[in-house]
């Protein structure tokens, strides 16, 4: 019988596991601010408006995801538009009223309409994220 492959290893102390979490976040986070990189002009698109919806979760209840996307239509076959709309960011919030309190799960969503409110939505979250675990971390 094979052991599994994670069987014995250490668990990350609960800081380490924070430390990530809260660099993962503010990776992304500068990743929109700062799009620099080789070949940026080329090969990433150019960053000139940005809105949405960010959600978390405290529990095993996943946070909801509903793309903007899912709203747009396809010009030519190669062009995806996004309808100027919202309905995208009120479904997302209503389903986590609705889900919110499930399986002891706490779940938020934060909207934001510009790049400073992306900024103040991330730095948020990174600042204040615990990251959840299905077995007791230790302490130090």
């Amino acid at each position: 019988m094979r052991s599994h492959p994670h069987r014995g290893l250490a668990p990350l102390l609960r800081y380490k596991r924070t430390s990530r979490a809260r660099a993962l976040v503010e990776a992304l986070l500068l990743t929109i601010l700062d799009l620099q990189g080789a070949m940026r002009a080329a090969q990433l698109p150019h960053l000139t408006a940005i809105q949405g919806i960010v959600t978390t979760s405290t529990g095993v209840v996943p946070a909801p995801l509903i793309s903007p996307l899912s709203r747009g239509q396809k010009d030519n076959g190669d062009k995806i538009h996004i309808k100027e709309d919202d309905a995208y960011r009120k479904q997302t919030q209503r389903i986590v009223t609705l889900l919110g309190g499930l399986g002891g799960s706490a779940l938020q969503a934060f909207s934001f309409d510009d790049v400073v409110g992306y900024t103040e939505v991330l730095s948020s979250i990174a600042r204040t994220l615990v990251p959840a675990s299905l077995t007791p971390a230790p302490e130090a």
